[in-house]
């Protein structure tokens, strides 16, 4: 507008076979809108629309140096009902395609649009273009950018979402798991202990050979009660509940080592025993599974005879790891049993996550495997609260 001394200036693009009108200047009318974005056939639009089909269309300079005798032109509208002026309309081109047209007028004065005036404003307008391309490409950008944040709050939601009903679905589990062995212990348990009570009287009135068949009776009935027990504890360890995970611990180590012939070792490192207070009820019966789990794999898969289950704290993370001293497990090897039936790494990230914790593998060890589990204790703080 400048270099031309343009008094009304307009910059109309083609998008989609529309024509959009992306900058309006009129100094006459102290109106400037840049960057808009008005359909040309818009009635607002204060523009000749016969001068700028035609440069459409011919793809070809127009100048119109008084508006007056311009003869085909006159009969538009705009031009007709306007003061005489000198109009210059020429099309603008993107990548060798018309891609919309420019449009200057100023009041009548022969001769002022010439062929050089031509070419500098057609390399004002290419740069002007090339600034407008650019500005959509970093719109068009910025909206594919926003889009996917909203499809990764989506997705966080979704996964959020997941894990707390992985969650509940844990806990409805547990409180299930709870129920059967309460009344296995409640009914089952204390029907075979009376049994037992009953035969010890039974036997002290018989002779040898009936006292020796109640004997036999008497040792199936405990070992009965004895598989109950552990079956009860198994199902939902009372010690848990009423004494909290360390006891709940050292008895599954001694139950593992009975069952298995592995040595389990307890350590805690807890400098501040209170920590364990800061754990729920779900992260400590999720922890007491996730033990339970590796000290199964440990049987199943090491090949050791020792595995140390240790406890400790730092800073505001409370860790829990199972360390065996068996073959390990190469990278290749530990991807497979990963993706296995049963091996429950799997299921054990899944609920741990789902507490906003987090496991770790060591994948480096040669000798031995090692698993580490760490939760936030401001987390279940606020569960908690």
């Amino acid at each position: 507008m400048k270099n031309a001394g343009a008094e009304k200036v307009a910059v109309l693009l083609v998008e989609n076979q529309d024509v959009w009108v992306r900058a309006f200047i009129d100094q006459r009318a102290k109106v400037k809108q840049i960057l808009q974005n008005e359909r040309f056939d818009n009635r607002s639009v204060d523009l000749p629309a016969s001068i700028i089909n035609y440069v459409l269309r011919a793809q070809q300079p127009l100048i119109l140096e008084d508006t007056a005798k311009s003869g085909f032109f006159f009969s538009d509208p705009y031009i007709a009902n306007r003061a005489a002026a000198s109009v210059l309309c020429m099309p603008v081109f993107n990548k060798s395609t018309c891609a919309g047209v420019l449009y200057l007028e100023k009041a009548v004065v022969l001769g002022e649009w010439t062929e050089n005036m031509v070419r500098v404003l057609d390399v004002l307008l290419g740069q002007a273009i090339a600034s407008m391309e650019n500005t959509k490409l970093y719109d068009a950008l910025d909206f594919e950018k926003k889009q996917q944040q909203e499809v990764r709050k989506e997705v966080d939601t979704h996964k959020y979402t997941i894990k707390r009903m992985s969650a509940e679905l844990a806990m409805t589990e547990e409180r299930e798991r709870r129920n059967i062995a309460d009344d296995l212990h409640d009914s089952v348990t204390q029907n075979l202990a009376l049994s037992v009570l009953d035969l010890k009287k039974m036997a002290m009135g018989v002779e040898n050979e009936q006292k020796k068949r109640i004997d036999i009776l008497q040792d199936r009935l405990n070992t009965a009660v004895h598989q109950i027990r552990s079956l009860t504890f198994q199902l939902s360890p009372k010690i848990l509940y009423d004494f909290g995970l360390i006891a709940a611990l050292e008895w599954l180590a001694d139950d593992i080592s009975e069952k298995h012939g592995i040595e389990v070792s307890i350590v805690n490192k807890l400098m501040l025993p209170e920590r364990l207070l800061q754990l729920d009820e779900t992260t400590n019966i999720t922890l007491y599974r996730a033990v339970r789990e590796l000290l199964i794999n440990v049987c199943k898969h090491s090949g050791g005879d020792l595995a140390i289950v240790a406890l400790w704290g730092e800073g505001n993370l409370f860790f829990i790891s199972v360390t065996d001293n068996g073959k390990g497990l190469m990278n290749k090897e530990l991807s497979a049993k990963r993706g296995a039936a049963g091996f429950g790494l799997a299921s054990i990230q899944e609920r741990i996550e789902a507490l906003d914790g987090r496991v770790e593998i060591d994948e480096q060890r040669r000798q031995g495997f090692s698993v580490t589990i760490n939760i936030p204790l401001d987390v279940n703080s606020r569960r908690q609260s």
